[in-house]
């Protein structure tokens, strides 16, 4: 007996599934497995000072991660410091396109850009114009890949950062309302950070640095 034909609804809802698959699976440094959506509570020592988002979304065969951060630091119930970043990432497959980011720390306004071009990435921000290789990433740490290069782009004022990364192994974290085995780097080299990636699947799981004033800032990955 033939076998009826597939309303064509359902035969284009399927095609575009596997197009978003594969977009997705093809997009290095990032994970297939990575979530639409991941957030991070920002505290402080005991306190917790603001909030890091990310948002990611297929854009015809680009995917565009957008990234917004906002802490707010109170002394005796009064703000004394305010920081805002908001962040856009646009990749092609493992190819980084273009990146704009803008800071307001404390109502001082700067903004960083990187393009895409033929003799490479350019870059121009606080710290100056600089020209890298195509295939250098931005020190913005969602992807695991961050933690296999030995030259970064700073997302905060475009400095390029010569790093050198040390693998630590894993540790046990909190992690999105569970306990996981992460794996984790320390960064130093222009920055100093220690990054956390979930061990079963790359997932960017905790961040930890030292603030302007000594403090220990942390990221905590929320569920």
């Amino acid at each position: 007996m033939r076998r009826a034909a597939a309303p064509a609804a359902l035969l284009l809802a399927a095609a575009l599934a596997a197009a978003v698959a594969a977009t997705v699976a093809a997009l290095a440094p990032a994970r297939a497995s990575e979530p639409d959506e991941i957030a991070f509570a920002i505290w402080r020592g005991d306190s917790r000072i603001g909030i890091h988002r990310l948002a990611f979304r297929l854009d015809g065969d680009t995917t565009i991660v957008e990234t917004s951060i906002d802490i707010e630091v109170k002394v005796l119930f009064i703000t004394a410091h305010r920081h805002s970043q908001r962040r856009t990432e646009t990749w092609k497959a493992d190819r980084l396109l273009a990146y704009d980011g803008r800071t307001d720390d404390n109502g001082t306004i700067t903004t960083v850009t990187v393009r895409r071009t033929e003799a490479g990435l350019a870059v121009e921000g606080p710290a100056g114009r600089a020209m890298v290789a195509a295939d250098t990433l931005l020190a913005s740490w969602w992807p695991e890949a961050t933690v296999r290069q030995g030259r970064l782009i700073d997302a905060g004022d475009g400095a390029i950062l010569d790093v050198r990364i040390e693998d630590r192994g894993e540790d046990a974290i909190e992690a999105g309302g569970r306990t996981i085995r992460a794996r984790r780097f320390h960064v130093t080299g222009g920055t100093e950070r220690e990054v956390w990636y979930d061990a079963a699947d790359g997932t960017w799981a905790q961040l930890a640095f030292a603030g302007r004033d000594g403090s220990r800032i942390v990221y905590r990955r929320l569920p």
